[in-house]
């Protein structure tokens, strides 16, 4: 740890680099292969980290418009500028395939964009496990919707998920966290209802320390976010 001799040595010379320099050693080990594949001064190694995932998002972007063959439109720097801001720092591969849908679909002249601006907020308070889980529940949805079974739409809550599905996620799949619920419902991304007049198909179940006496809702914002993320499809 560096002494306060070496930090005032450091702010001495006026730069930002110099207040961090003698810390150095310890934010190259937190930047991990960013810093050590490179060989560079601690600033250059931010920012050619940042850059490569930056063009691993325009590649990923490129591919989406081309694949779904349409011109792209201008997008607004509300949703640009900022989901380039985020995109560019993700280091999850498939969280960043997200952003450079969610792009994909603004500069799709068949979207309006203003529907689309609120995901960008939504989407970086969420971890890659939460959006799989969302997948999920939305796969679940249009699944049985394509079985002409509709889940039901209760008081403007959403599609109703059964705890069961619920409980198999969180039994069977390593990437599924409790905790997950909270941060999804903190969002308005999943709803829970205890009420008694609403009509459920299966019974309340008790999951210890998490989950209580409720059945869960899939929301329609949740429901539009998962389609904003997912790349565009070619018009037939």
């Amino acid at each position: 740890m560096p002494d306060e001799a070496e930090i005032v040595a450091g702010a001495a010379k006026g730069t930002a680099e110099g207040l961090i320099k003698p810390f150095s050693d310890l934010l190259a080990k937190l930047l991990g292969p960013a810093a050590e594949e490179v060989g560079l001064t601690l600033k250059d190694s931010v920012q050619v980290w940042r850059k490569r995932r930056r063009i691993r998002l325009f590649q990923r972007l490129e591919a989406f418009i081309h694949d779904a063959g349409f011109d792209p439109i201008a997008v607004s720097p509300k949703i640009l500028l900022a989901s380039l801001d985020w995109a560019s720092v993700e280091d999850d591969d498939c969280l960043q395939d997200r952003w450079a849908a969610l792009l994909a679909n603004a500069a799709d002249p068949r979207q309006r964009q203003d529907k689309l601006i609120i995901h960008v907020s939504v989407l970086k308070e969420l971890s890659a496990g939460e959006v799989r889980f969302l997948d999920t529940l939305y796969d679940y949805v249009i699944e049985r919707l394509s079985r002409g079974i509709r889940p039901g739409a209760a008081h403007g809550l959403g599609w109703e998920v059964e705890m069961d599905f619920i409980l198999k996620q969180s039994h069977q799949e390593e990437y599924f966290d409790i905790s997950f619920i909270d941060n999804l419902e903190r969002l308005n991304l999943i709803r829970r209802s205890t009420e008694q007049n609403i009509r459920m198909n299966t019974e309340a179940i008790k999951v210890p320390g998490a989950i209580e006496e409720t059945s869960f809702y899939f929301t329609e914002l949740a429901f539009g976010l998962v389609e904003a993320c997912r790349p565009p499809i070619e018009e037939i």
